[in-house]
């Protein structure tokens, strides 16, 4: 009996023996198919793998993706491209099942919905309830500027056809805007780091590389957050949002977070000439001072030309403010008051306060290139020096382009404006200073490179 036992164990072994050898073979087999992109030959390999072998290796579903993808582009027809969409995502559900350790759920969810919604499959509220829960899990990992796109897309059809108010379309809209910060700032933090090591003329190849595809991924997001302004269009202008509103005060008069809520999108949207958002925002700081209210009313002084109260609420929102992004707003808003007044040292160390809370707030190096294009003719000793100014600001419209998409097309232009400024060729030729280093004095305080010829 126990000699039979024996026999059936060995049996047994060697049974699985034999089975991980075949995994292996098939997988060699196929996955060099697939790895040089001749997919048709590798498809029945893999299927055949997955369905024998699905805990093998992580690259089965890595290398399946590839070839199911190539498989949806070249469909011989609607039902074959549908077949090969739904088997791409059950295989996106198998590696989340067996490799949840490398596997974001997040990203799983957000690929099978935009697959849903770029092939037609379920209904508009199927797609958003896909889109909806893969947020409502985890909104710091949806980190698809398409997906996000489309996500807000949805609700603002679905509500035009009258399926969800148009309050769910602003709250939404807040959401999404906050997430698509996120990701710019991600982007943005890495470019830093790049650029620095770029300046410092230490950057290698390789770094070069990566930091031209963060600075492309953060201009697709740039156009895509002016895709999801779009979109929103006029439903958000005041007056639209202001009637809205309106009608709802008296009865949100005491309730603070409405108040909070409607208080910021009037701002963010610049309807705060209208005397509804003088009335909010003085009931919002009677019942709870805070440092949103004390912003607002900053914004309320300046327009009064009230210029000590702006900044007296300015700095009572900034030492109360909690929120990084918007404690970043406030400042600028203190950098903009000291440009204005010409306080140029002032408002730059407001300005790389606000980049070192918010790096991709592209707008504050766009101030400094401004700030320093206006003292060119104070900065500088000589006529060639004066000039040189305008190769340091045009430096800093570009470091505005790289971090922020939705103002890249007008940092651009101002960099090439005043590059246009600076000394020519010629110019650097017959004063010798091909390749020198020129530092700027007063309020700058930089040193700029004269390019070599």
């Amino acid at each position: 009996m126990k000699k039979t036992t024996l026999l059936l164990l060995l049996a047994g072994l060697f049974g699985m023996s034999g089975m991980a050898q075949d995994c292996a073979t098939d997988f060699a087999i196929w996955s060099q198919q697939a790895k040089i992109k001749d997919y048709d030959a590798s498809y029945a390999g893999f299927q055949k793998t997955r369905k024998e072998c699905p805990s093998y290796s992580l690259a089965t579903y890595q290398l399946g993706e590839r070839i199911l993808k190539h498989r949806i582009k070249n469909a011989a027809n609607d039902a074959a491209k549908m077949a090969e969409v739904k088997d791409l995502m059950a295989l996106n559900e198998e590696r989340l099942k067996l490799y949840p350790s490398k596997t974001k759920k997040t990203d799983v969810m957000v690929d099978n919905a935009q697959m849903m919604f770029d092939n037609g499959i379920g209904t508009q509220k199927e797609q958003y309830e896909m889109f909806d829960k893969a947020f409502k899990a985890d909104s710091k990992e949806f980190t698809s500027p398409k997906g996000l796109y489309t996500y807000f897309s949805l609700l603002v059809d679905m509500s035009d056809a009258g399926q969800y108010p148009i309050s769910a379309v602003f709250a939404k809209y807040d959401d999404v805007m906050n997430q698509i910060g996120n990701v710019e700032d991600d982007y943005a933090s890495k470019i830093a780091a790049y650029e620095a090591k770029e300046e410092a003329g230490s950057i290698s190849a390789k770094d070069k590389k990566k930091l031209g595809a963060y600075e492309r991924n953060l201009e697709i997001v740039g156009k895509i957050k002016g895709s999801i302004n779009s979109k929103l269009g006029s439903r958000a202008d005041c007056t639209n949002l202001v009637p809205l509103y309106r009608g709802e005060f008296d009865s949100n008069r005491n309730n603070t977070e409405w108040l909070n809520l409607v208080a910021g999108r009037l701002a963010g949207k610049e309807c705060t000439d209208d005397p509804l958002f003088f009335e909010i925002v003085q009931e919002l700081h009677r019942l709870s001072p805070s440092a949103d209210s004390a912003y607002y009313l900053s914004i309320l002084s300046d327009k009064k030309g009230d210029s000590a109260g702006a900044a007296k609420y300015l700095n009572e929102s900034i030492s109360l403010q909690t929120d990084p992004k918007k404690k970043a707003k406030a400042i600028y808003s203190q950098g903009q008051q000291a440009q204005k007044a010409g306080r140029y040292g002032e408002a730059r160390r407001k300005y790389n306060e606000v980049l070192a809370i918010q790096p991709s707030y592209g707008r504050a190096y766009l101030s400094i290139s401004q700030m320093i294009a206006a003292s060119a003719n104070n900065c500088g000793s000589t006529p060639f020096e004066k000039r040189a100014v305008y190769w340091l600001a045009a430096r800093y419209a570009d470091k505005a382009a790289r971090v922020d998409g939705s103002i890249a097309g007008t940092a651009r232009k101002t960099s090439a404006a005043y590059n246009a400024k600076a000394p020519s060729k010629s110019d650097i030729f017959s004063q010798g200073m091909s390749g020198k280093t020129i530092r700027i004095g007063c309020w700058i305080g930089e040193s700029v490179a004269v390019p070599n010829l």
